[in-house]
């Protein structure tokens, strides 16, 4: 998906026969414009590795429905052959896609079934988690017959992307970890050095019949009052930095390095049976990782951080305040 946009025309359309859509590049170097018509062949050199423009079984004349203009990188490798190039890749319509196909089947005696031409076609998904489900929707259409077809997952521009940010995932799971202990332990020893500084108050209250569960809600209240004021600061802040910071740390995770492993090019070399003398590689890999996020907040992230930080704060409070007020009104008045 985004991979290319129809920019004139229509798509094509599931009772459509005899139409295409082209890239408009293509239709701009051919003088070429919605309603020509353009003829294809099936090359006999398509399945058997002979024959030439000369060679063909069938002609086809298709008529041209709409023009797409391509989107952001597409992968290819160096000294790709012309049909792997988007410029040059035509969609038409399923019947006639289907009768081609059964035509190269029916003239070509020596493709054995595996061999076959079947197509191919690219889904792109917006979300990686729903892939699975995707591809089992995919296996189950019966407009065609799924069964001489490979579904296979093929995310190469996704891994490639997603690998800085699983880096900065790491990163930002090990800085909040930090940040968060260190936070409650200054929590924590602040908090115990202001209620040590309250006994004479605790212990009048004590003294004045003011029950301990009183004293208790009294001291809640209050760090709850004083917890809302800092959240509501602590979420401006938040929000007015959380995107410089995330690119921040996208910037120290970030691989910038686009170049090409020693499997990759000894793939390369071994694919096409030779090497080259200088030290230009023969596979070029893209990089897909973005040069900038947009980095957001959700409201539901947000507030559940609200209710941990509340959640802690009240039991250090708990905890920080119990020791004293467990202790008899004499006790507090007696050690100021």
């Amino acid at each position: 998906r985004g991979s290319v946009e129809l920019v004139e025309g229509r798509h094509v359309q599931p009772d459509d026969v005899g139409c295409v859509v082209i890239s408009k590049d293509l239709a701009q170097r051919n003088d070429l414009s919605i309603g020509d018509t353009i003829e294809g062949r099936t090359l006999q050199v398509t399945l058997d590795g002979t024959g030439g423009l000369d060679a063909y079984w069938d002609i086809y004349e298709l008529e041209i429905v709409g023009l797409f203009v391509p989107h952001g990188p597409v992968d290819t490798i160096m000294h790709a052959n012309e049909d792997r190039m988007i410029e040059n890749q035509m969609f038409c319509d399923i019947t006639t896609m289907q009768h081609i196909h059964r035509r190269i089947e029916e003239m070509s005696d020596e493709a054995s079934p595996e061999d076959k031409i079947g197509g191919e076609l690219i889904f792109y998904v917006d979300d990686p988690a729903k892939l699975e489900d995707i591809m089992a929707q995919v296996r189950a259409i019966d407009i065609v017959d799924m069964s001489v077809f490979d579904v296979d997952l093929a995310n190469p521009s996704y891994a490639a992307s997603i690998q800085p940010l699983r880096a900065m995932r790491g990163v930002m799971t090990v800085l909040c970890a930090a940040i968060a202990m260190a936070v409650l332990l200054i929590l924590r020893f602040v908090l115990k050095i202001w209620f040590q500084t309250r006994k004479k108050e605790l212990g009048i209250l004590l003294s004045l019949g003011v029950s301990r569960k009183c004293i208790l809600g009294q001291l809640l209240v209050e760090m709850l009052l004083i917890l809302s004021v800092a959240l509501v600061g602590a979420g401006l802040v938040t929000v007015a930095t959380v995107d410089k910071t995330g690119n921040f740390l996208y910037s120290i995770t970030a691989n910038d390095d686009g170049g090409v492993n020693d499997e990759q090019y000894e793939k390369a070399t071994n694919v096409w049976g030779t090497t080259f003398d200088n030290d230009d590689p023969f596979l070029t890999v893209p990089d897909y990782s973005p040069d900038t996020l947009t980095v957001e907040l959700k409201a539901a992230d947000l507030l559940l951080c609200f209710a941990a930080g509340t959640a802690a704060t009240l039991l250090i409070t708990v905890s920080c305040c119990m020791p004293i007020i467990r202790r008899k009104p004499r006790q507090l008045l007696s050690t100021l």
